[in-house]
């Protein structure tokens, strides 16, 4: 089964967003994003309240993506 896409990975896409854009926002390392979108780790909450802010993605989608 493979695994579904991250919700920020979709609107990045949509919006033409790179990686390096996104963790330059967040002021993170681009390993960081590879790691979330990987499911390797999570973005901290405040990270999630900002990205909710700009994309409008629920903060809970953002903290829990891909846990079970």
């Amino acid at each position: 089964m493979e695994k579904e896409e991250h919700p920020l990975k979709q609107y990045m896409k949509a919006q033409g967003w790179r990686q390096a854009e996104l963790a330059q926002r967040l002021g993170v390392s681009e390993a960081m994003v590879s790691y979330v979108f990987r499911g390797k780790k999570s973005f901290g909450k405040r990270q999630a309240f900002r990205i909710s802010s700009w994309t409008k993605i629920p903060v809970l989608d953002l903290l829990y993506w891909g846990k079970p």
